[in-house]
């Protein structure tokens, strides 16, 4: 049985023993630079109680229990369960918790995204990207930063993408000519109404169109050639609440779609991307070696 499942549920532990466990539990990240004498002294034990806690768990003596606590703190799965707790920011929450905490949602939310895809999907998607020469970002607050990192992969793709987060502008790309285009909304609730308004002029303009949001009944759904669905929450991750870090879910979700989409594209005219990515990169080291000289 792993370290910290044992901790949590022995049921002989003498008072001082129960102290150390929950000093342990409280700050794990003390443990990397403490000896059995200062952890005694900080769970008002003492050594003798930390080398008896250490023996109770399955370990010979405090160094092997130590490298086998930290051990399982930094492994994702050797680490907290997946219960409701875990994607829930606590307060004064320690390094190390945090640290295990977000690679998890980032892992999980990959994950639970890439079960609500399928090939068929995949395929029409891809071939939307493929047939298209400019990709439009739609996207307001928080989204506009994942937009400009679609741009970014998909200039290396040798297509012309843009943001587009103004009113103004997006009201007016909606109105022109969008053959060769491919608009690409990002909206978690996918019911912004002035996304929803965009969409539905898109729509009528009979424009080729992406939504990427967590909520498949959205208003924008309607309008939209295909929806690609993030976890709604994270009761969609294994029944877990995750207050203060679905931004975190979000992102990492739909930066996985935006690298899926920017992946196939990159293979399927993978000769002249390759072509282009070397270019692209002779520019910048020559560039950077022009700064060094100057």
């Amino acid at each position: 049985m792993e370290i910290i499942r044992q901790m949590q549920e022995r049921k002989d532990l003498t008072e001082r023993e129960r102290n150390i466990r929950d000093y342990l539990m409280e700050h794990p990240e003390a443990v990397i630079s403490m000896t059995a004498k200062q952890l005694g002294e900080v769970s008002y034990s003492s050594t003798a109680a930390v080398s008896r806690f250490c023996r109770k768990i399955g370990c010979q003596d405090y160094g092997e229990f130590r490298l086998r606590f930290l051990s399982e703190l930094q492994s994702t799965e050797g680490g907290q369960e997946t219960t409701t707790e875990h994607f829930v920011i606590q307060q004064q929450e320690n390094a190390m918790t945090i640290m295990n905490k977000i690679a998890d949602i980032d892992t999980l939310a990959v994950e639970k995204t890439k079960r609500l895809l399928t090939i068929d999907q995949l395929a029409r998607v891809g071939k939307m990207v493929h047939e298209a020469k400019y990709i439009d970002f739609y996207a307001f607050d928080m989204n506009i930063h994942l937009a400009r990192y679609g741009c970014s992969q998909f200039f290396h793709c040798d297509k012309v993408a843009n943001t587009y987060a103004e009113d103004n502008i997006q009201r007016m790309m909606a109105l022109q000519n969008n053959e060769n285009h491919l608009s690409i909304m990002i909206s978690h609730t996918g019911n912004n109404k002035k996304l929803v308004e965009l969409v539905r002029d898109l729509h009528r303009a009979k424009a080729k169109t992406i939504l990427i949001t967590s909520q498949g009944k959205s208003r924008m759904k309607t309008y939209v050639d295909e929806v690609l669905l993030t976890p709604r929450t994270l009761t969609e991750c294994g029944s877990i609440r995750m207050e203060g870090l679905w931004t975190v879910a979000f992102s990492a979700a739909t930066k996985y779609l935006l690298d899926v989409m920017f992946a196939m594209e990159f293979s399927a005219g993978y000769d002249e991307n390759i072509k282009l990515s070397k270019q692209y990169y002779e520019i910048g080291v020559k560039n950077l070696c022009d700064t060094e000289k100057s």
